[in-house]
């Protein structure tokens, strides 16, 4: 039971980066009506990731139960048949509220996230700590187009900030996998993860970018200093610092969210 807790957790925060723009931008600049355009919108990016998740899930067992001649084989055919028909007709409710250009993100977005979860389950971690992170900043990023209609510079750098710490918390759910691998970049790309989402943040502060309240986020520096200390001492990711990496995500966005408010 506390397992599946764990797990439904985990998801959430990989599904967090849809709601990047809900989280930052000021809505008190929308009208009504383009506000529950937005709403509308990232509800049914929701809806496909959550589809698409379930049908990964889904199709790995299907697969698992073919190599083994399992007897239930047949069930998870039906099953995973089902749910990509619901996942095809949720990504076509998406395409019809957006542009060709942003449903190509979202294609990406997927495919990204497919080549992650194979990528862990298959023995290439190394292949999964580059795709999933590019995902969440991926969608992130598309989160702020969908509200905005366009991409800005400083939405892009706030995209990045928080889909690199959320792959930090990928690479520290799955420390196990990585401790595998001897890939030189994976553990500097993992300290830079962590430091680099609450100094891209404070540095757009400290530029004028963004108000100075969000400075806040260098607070975040201390809690990351012990991670990021231990795995420059001994070249490890250590699931021990999970509990803190989540913390310093749930931080991140609880910043931002009350800058937003009291801006």
């Amino acid at each position: 039971m506390l397992g599946t807790l764990r797990t439904l957790i985990y998801t959430l925060f990989r599904l967090s980066p849809a709601g990047t723009a809900l989280a930052v931008l000021d809505f008190y600049l929308f009208t009504p009506q383009d506000y529950i355009l937005i709403v509308n919108r990232l509800l049914r990016l929701l809806a496909v990731l959550v589809c698409w998740n379930m049908t990964e899930g889904a199709m790995m067992l299907w697969i698992k139960a073919r190599k083994e001649s399992s007897p239930q084989s047949r069930g998870f055919g039906v099953v995973t048949i089902g749910l990509v028909l619901t996942t095809l007709f949720v990504m076509q409710a998406f395409r019809a509220q957006v542009t060709q250009q942003l449903f190509l993100v979202l294609l990406a977005v997927l495919a990204l996230r497919g080549m992650s979860r194979s990528g862990w389950e298959q023995g290439r971690p190394h292949v999964s700590v580059a795709t999933s992170t590019l995902s969440h900043c991926l969608l992130a990023g598309l989160s702020f187009a969908l509200a905005l209609g366009e991409i800005t510079p400083q939405a892009i750098c706030v995209a990045i900030a928080v889909g690199t710490l959320l792959g930090a918390v990928e690479m520290t759910w799955h420390a196990d996998a990585l401790s595998q691998i001897h890939n030189r970049w994976v553990r500097p790309m993992y300290r830079v993860c962590l430091a680099g989402a609450p100094a891209l943040i404070g540095t757009l502060a400290l530029l004028g970018y963004l108000e100075r309240s969000y400075l806040l986020v260098y607070l975040l520096l201390p809690v990351a200093a012990p991670v990021i200390r231990r795995s420059a001492t001994d070249g490890s990711i250590s699931r021990v610092y999970l509990r803190r990496v989540m913390l310093m995500y749930l931080t991140l966005m609880g910043i931002m969210i009350l800058c937003r408010v009291y801006s």
